[in-house]
């Protein structure tokens, strides 16, 4: 109550305490022979996992719900590979591919120095380039890591507490 008597107004939270919902979003997660993963399949559920926790984060709402726009909802194919040693992205308009390593931590720059991306970096830094179009300047002279890593990556790997990348 102020004063005057009257009922203030209570700030709202920053942050969701519940848990994230994704919005109509259509995904396919394969192997690398093709073989579509049901949902009782620990892949599919990590990719799950971390589409909710890149959709909890500000940019990575914005970017989602700007993708699903048109359509309305997000459809995007993710290619599980064990094998693969980095994240890839197919930024093809109608159809977006990434191609992931669950298991993979990608060497980064740090303003602290060399550090390791986590796999749910490294995804969300995929899913930037396949609905937000971005790219990045790899071996970049001035040293811009480009415009998903500064779009896409910082702000999603900042909400989650994680230092920023200053070199691709």
């Amino acid at each position: 109550m102020d004063p005057d008597g009257h009922q203030k107004n209570k700030p709202k939270p920053l942050v969701s305490k519940k848990p994230p919902v994704l919005p109509p979003f259509k995904y396919v997660v394969r192997d690398t022979k093709g073989e579509s993963k049901d949902g009782s399949d620990p892949d599919r559920k990590l990719v799950e996992k971390y589409l909710k926790e890149i959709y909890d984060t500000p940019r990575g709402k914005e970017i989602i719900d700007h993708a699903r726009a048109d359509k309305g909802f997000v459809g995007i194919v993710v290619i599980i590979d064990y094998k693969f040693q980095n994240g890839e992205s197919d930024i093809d308009y109608d159809d977006p591919h990434i191609r992931w390593n669950p298991g993979y931590y990608a060497p980064i720059d740090t303003p602290s120095g060399p550090g390791r991306a986590s796999p749910r970096r490294v995804f969300a830094h995929e899913l930037g380039h396949a609905l937000a179009k971005d790219y990045d300047y790899p071996n970049n002279q001035n040293g811009n890591p480009g415009p998903n890593v500064t779009n896409n990556e910082k702000p999603i790997a900042g909400a989650w507490g994680e230092p920023p990348r200053i070199r691709y």
